[in-house]
């Protein structure tokens, strides 16, 4: 026993080390995620939630503070509890945003190594191939672009949970019924990470279940049952906040473009895998490793067809995210709404990556246990060599990537002009939106009055000189508004631009203030959602209370 915790100590001691040197080019130069592709929109939000925050609230709502304080609100979609909150958190009580997003993605990365390293050693009871994947996942290329050169905070934690999700439903293929939980707590946790990600993976569940459709038991399907229902419990509140406020009026989605435009070809993706190289925005390389990797699955391709398992269907799987990542998958079939949704094909080497590096490391780790001690201890040596000098390689071009950022600084980041989540309207109106500009009366669109804001609200003054004002504003009429003239709420309507109108009934002098307020159903989903998970963890409490006696 002693034995058993020496040595989870040292792997526990070594995590934190890997994770340390995973993080070392913003530990050294913080400031090279200004550079990276969706830091302008993911630190707006970070800001709009630390606002909130200091402001005194929990949930978030407008974006007072942040995103051109026009009257957006984008963390009543995009989800926020363990991406962009975690990090306003730590600059709350912290003070310095370089500190909170350093802290966040040591954490991150350790939960990475230490999240992987437990599911593959829950599929496989082996420590050795549990160690060799958690390292190569951790510090694959593909992570390391997703959490520098994209800076995606979204995806990044999706990464994260994808070992519990498919070593968890694979547990539930081959019998370990009780193990849903593990499928559960992933694909929760993607749910309150990145919703792209969640429909993209439910798919490849989907896949995947195809490949025992013949021999879908019933206590697998109950098992299934009882994983679906349980994240949808948990997750009730993030998923709600979304619905209601699609329900409630007509809003854009997420923002679509045309897909060949942003598909590489398999050349060129094999190109920039050789180099481990990140090319550009829209060719994202898998790196060398999981190149290597797949190599060694095609050498060993008939043994794993001969032998069809487990390992067989997740190489196999990998293989078949590679090619929809790339120009050799037809996706002028598809480029059209919804599945043009994804926005980017590259998207897929996130489930490729994981993949291929599953089955690869289970393959190579058989190998390494045909050596002789001496040659699987210079093999691994070897292994980890090569890791920490393609890590070096990539930490070098990612400083030089972001150097000429260097003046920016956290809270003057110019957020990206989008419409996600927007009134469906169009783009002339939109653009009112966002110029923040008023409709007094039906008349011409002005800048008079002022939009003003606090970190709890929106505000304008504006006198009357009639019995009657109409004054169509720029701020979004999302569910949950509540507009009060000297203190006292009045009712709105919509205006035909979606934004909060205004009905003033007296002349004088009105001081109106925009807040939101969350809806009952809203608030309703939080407790069923804070209910689910004590209940979850309580459940889970007992059974490994059991588990002992």
């Amino acid at each position: 026993m002693l034995r058993k915790q020496k040595q989870t100590l040292l792997i526990l001691l070594g995590f934190i080390i890997l994770s340390l040197i995973f993080i070392l080019p913003i530990l050294v130069h913080p400031e090279i995620l200004f550079a990276s592709d969706d830091f302008s929109f993911h630190m707006p939000r970070t800001l709009s939630l630390y606002n909130t925050l200091k402001s005194g609230h929990l949930i978030p709502n407008f974006d007072y503070s942040a995103f051109g304080s026009y009257g957006s609100a984008y963390n009543l979609f995009y989800p926020y509890l363990l991406n962009s909150y975690p990090i306003a958190i730590f600059r709350l009580f912290l003070g310095s945003w370089p500190t909170a997003y350093i802290i966040y993605y040591w954490i991150v990365t350790l939960s990475t190594l230490l999240i992987a390293y437990y599911a593959i050693l829950t599929i496989t009871k082996a420590k050795l191939p549990a160690l060799i994947f958690s390292v190569i996942y951790t510090f694959s290329t593909y992570r390391i672009i997703d959490s520098f050169f994209r800076a995606d905070l979204g995806e990044l934690f999706v990464i994260t949970a994808l070992p519990l999700v498919f070593c968890g439903l694979e547990l539930l293929i081959r019998g370990d019924y009780y193990k849903w939980p593990m499928l559960t707590i992933g694909m929760t946790i993607v749910t309150y990470s990145h919703i792209l990600s969640l429909l993209t993976i439910s798919v490849f569940i989907l896949f995947r279940l195809l490949f025992c459709i013949t021999n879908l038991s019933k206590q697998l399907i109950i098992s299934l049952i009882k994983a679906t229902t349980i994240t949808l419990l948990l997750s009730s509140f993030q998923l709600f906040s979304i619905f209601e406020q699609y329900h409630y009026q007509p809003l854009r989605s997420v923002v679509t473009v045309n897909l060949l435009d942003k598909t590489a070809s398999f050349a060129t993706l094999i190109q920039s895998s050789f180099s481990n190289q990140y090319i550009a925005p829209d060719v994202i390389s898998p790196g060398l490793i999981v190149l290597l990797l797949a190599i060694l699955i095609l050498h060993y391709s008939y043994q794993l067809l001969h032998n069809f398992n487990y390992v067989s269907i997740d190489a196999l799987i990998g293989l078949m995210a590679i090619i929809l990542s790339t120009s050799l998958f037809p996706w002028y079939l598809l480029n059209r709404p919804p599945f043009n949704i994804i926005q980017f094909p590259f998207r897929f080497l996130m489930l490729a990556n994981y993949f291929i590096i599953f089955s690869g490391t289970l393959i190579f780790s058989k190998l390494l246990n045909k050596l002789p001690t001496s040659t699987r201890k210079y093999s691994l040596l070897l292994l980890f060599i090569l890791i920490m000098t393609l890590h070096l390689q990539t930490s070098t071009n990612l400083i030089q990537h972001g150097s000429q950022n260097s003046k920016l600084t956290y809270e003057t980041i110019t957020p990206p002009n989008n419409y996600d989540y927007h009134p469906n309207i169009n783009l002339s109106k939109l653009q009112t939106i966002n110029q923040k500009l008023f409709k007094v009366n039906n008349n011409n669109y002005q800048d008079s009055p002022s939009l003003k804001h606090t970190n709890q609200s929106f505000y304008f003054n504006y006198h009357t000189s009639s019995s009657s004002a109409t004054i169509d504003t720029p701020v979004i009429r999302y569910k949950g508004v509540k507009v009060t003239d000297n203190g006292y709420t009045i009712p709105t309507i919509r205006s035909n631009r979606g934004t909060v109108c205004i009905l003033l009934h007296r002349t004088g002098n009105h001081h109106i203030t925009i807040t939101y307020q969350m809806s009952s159903i809203r608030k309703l989903t939080l407790l069923i959602s804070i209910t689910s998970l004590i209940i979850f963890i309580g459940y889970n409490l007992l059974l490994q209370f059991k588990s002992r006696i």
